[in-house]
């Protein structure tokens, strides 16, 4: 049972400032994924792959009860050891999962042989996470068969500000900073 099982039946339904603001940032920079493979490593509820139409999907996360939540085939899996073959993947996902396993960036890039998308809260940012979190720097995600095309850190805006209604005092601060980060390389 990881920490995650327990929040499985609501995730989707909780509001989350850093979720809406992820998908804010990223949906309009996807690429078409039709014929493609989609894994997604750390899927939760597979959030992600409910919107890649067109796509064979695969989740992977250590949760049971999140992968239930998820569409098409699901693994439960270690972000440290995927089992999925090298370049094994046209799109790869990674979605505040890397705070969990930074290490898990290897893993990415080793079943990458198109796309890779990497999401997290940023980590110059000290926010309570549901898991142990380990600290990383934004230097340490390079690899030498990657190019990263894109780079955001986007701070909270005027969007996300109604998911604040029950803490408004909390809003002013939460904008100051960049509050996630979106990149992604290519091979």
């Amino acid at each position: 049972m990881t920490a995650f099982d327990d929040l499985a039946a609501t995730y989707d339904s909780t509001l989350n400032p850093l979720l809406a603001l992820e998908e804010r940032v990223l949906t309009p920079i996807l690429p078409d994924v039709r014929g493609l493979i989609v894994a997604d490593v750390g899927s939760g509820t597979g959030r992600w792959l409910h919107r890649m139409r067109g796509a064979k999907t695969i989740a992977l996360d250590s949760s049971v009860e999140m992968l239930k939540h998820g569409p098409g085939l699901s693994v439960v899996a270690d972000a440290l050891k995927v089992p999925l073959r090298d370049e094994s993947a046209d799109l790869i996902l990674c979605s505040f999962t890397l705070g969990y396993a930074p290490e898990c960036f290897t893993e990415l890039a080793r079943i990458t042989r198109g796309t890779l998308v990497v999401t997290d809260v940023h980590p110059e940012r000290d926010w309570a996470r549901m898991a142990p979190y380990q600290r990383y720097s934004l230097a340490d995600l390079h690899h030498p068969g990657l190019t990263r095309t894109h780079f955001f850190e986007p701070h909270l805006g005027e969007q996300e500000r109604p998911l604040f209604a029950a803490k408004p005092h909390l809003y002013e601060a939460a904008c100051e900073h960049p509050a996630i980060f979106v990149a992604i390389w290519t091979r």
